[in-house]
């Protein structure tokens, strides 16, 4: 029987990067807030009594950054001591470019470029696990490090876990090329920590886990939505259980907002609809599960949003579109910050319409073949699974729980809105046309 213990698996924090906002309401929150995102991740760490911390990769944005950034990390890294931090650098921070400003604390330790490197951990004077990993040398690391970590990966009562900086793309990638079969074949690695991607991926078995945790704070709308870290619990029997902890102060979003069947008079009609649906939107968001894993949310956020309208009258925007944008953008970010509702609005577009001419359409023996179509997309099997396979290689959609970075998993909620958008598409063409 082994002893019972508890890590935190993170990556892709990228100290000395900043979030990519022009706010200019929250400023100094949207500064400081993947600083204090780490700072929440380490105090997490204290409060729970979390064993060590991994950390897979580009702590650093860049080897530019500030000293200041440095001596930020390091200093929290020493503020959780005997809490231990393990690291494996990443494409941003590559071994090569390490520099040795500062003094390491006692509990950090950074793997080697040169080689596979094992730290074993011990608890109550007794090994419970193993941690495996290596850093990237340069900002381009084409090598299967990883076929190396078998070697430390006994199979003995012993909990392994592989630490690695990876695309996930088998063939041509500069990101450690290797698959999720490659991983699954190490089955004496008990935990896979991987980073590069930003999303949050997993995928469980009885005997391993291997997981994206993604970055702990989005920068800009690319991380749209919930982001974290893993909070992992082992047991006697070598079994884990996962739970997402979520860490990002700032949360970037995108919203359709339709006002097809309201009442608009005037500029302040979109305006004042346009706030009840945000105040409706924040509020009615809770964080239960994320692919599976319970959600643990405990921190105030400010969301970044960027907020598309539909069904305005062409008649009423009257060609002056833009200027009807930042009005509404500038008004509506006043009456937010105001009302101390945590939102700011990055961005509006208006997609005009005819409504006049869309009530005749509706009507129409075209639209109705076209609805029809539409629906069949959404419920025909058949249908469903030729279209995802004709939508390209951007896509997958095996739930493997990988995704490569110019990859994206074709969730129902992603294929929904892909027809959406088309159907959308297909109807403005039409009313764009003659009779």
């Amino acid at each position: 029987m082994g002893i019972k213990f508890k890590f935190i698996h993170t990556s892709d924090i990228h100290l000395g990067n900043v979030l990519h906002t022009c706010g200019s309401y929250y400023k100094e929150e949207f500064n400081k807030a993947p600083y204090n995102t780490l700072k929440y991740i380490f105090s997490y760490a204290i409060k729970n009594q979390i064993d060590f911390i991994l950390i897979s990769g580009d702590v650093f944005h860049s080897n530019g950054r500030s000293v200041l950034v440095d001596k930020y990390f390091y200093d929290v890294c020493k503020s959780i001591y005997p809490i231990k931090v393990y690291i494996v650098c990443g494409n941003h921070d590559p071994f090569q470019h390490k520099m040795n400003l500062f003094s390491h604390p006692e509990n950090l330790y950074i793997f080697s470029s040169d080689k596979t490197e094992c730290k074993e951990f011990y608890k109550d004077s007794k090994l419970v696990c193993r941690i495996i990993g290596q850093s990237y040398e340069r900002v381009m690391e084409n090598r299967k490090i990883f076929k190396e970590y078998e070697k430390f990966a006994v199979i003995d009562g012993v909990y392994n876990i592989s630490m690695l900086h990876t695309q996930m793309e088998e063939s041509k990638s500069n990101y450690v090329p290797c698959s999720i079969t490659d991983l699954k074949k190490i089955k004496s690695v008990n935990y896979w920590a991987l980073g590069h991607i930003h999303k949050f991926n997993i995928l469980m078995d009885e005997e391993r886990v291997i997981s994206y945790c993604g970055t702990p704070q989005g920068f800009d709308f690319k991380d749209q939505g919930i982001k974290g870290v893993n909070v992992i619990e082992v047991d006697e029997n070598l079994k884990a259980k996962v739970k997402f902890l979520c860490t990002s102060s700032v949360i970037w979003n995108k919203l359709n907002l339709n006002l097809w069947d309201e009442n608009i008079e005037n500029i302040f009609d979109i305006e004042n609809l346009l706030l009840i649906k945000i105040e409706m939107y924040i509020d009615s968001i809770k964080y239960r599960e994320l692919k599976g894993i319970k959600v643990i949310n405990e921190i105030s956020k400010i969301y970044i949003l960027k907020i598309i309208v539909y069904g305005i009258d062409n008649e009423f925007l009257n060609d002056k579109e833009e200027d009807i944008e930042k009005y509404i953008k500038d008004n509506l970010n006043d009456n937010l910050f105001n009302k101390n509702i945590k939102a700011y609005i990055e961005d509006i577009c208006i997609i005009g319409c005819n409504k006049k001419r869309y009530k005749e359409f509706k009507e129409h023996n075209i639209y109705k073949k076209i609805e029809y179509f539409f629906n069949l997309c959404h419920y025909n099997e058949k249908l469903k699974k030729e279209i995802k396979r004709s939508l390209g290689k951007i896509w997958s959609q095996e739930n493997l729980g990988m995704v490569h970075e110019n990859r994206f998993l074709l969730t129902e909620e992603d294929y929904k809105l892909i027809l959406e958008k088309a159907f959308k598409s297909i109807e403005g063409k039409f009313l764009e046309g003659s009779d």
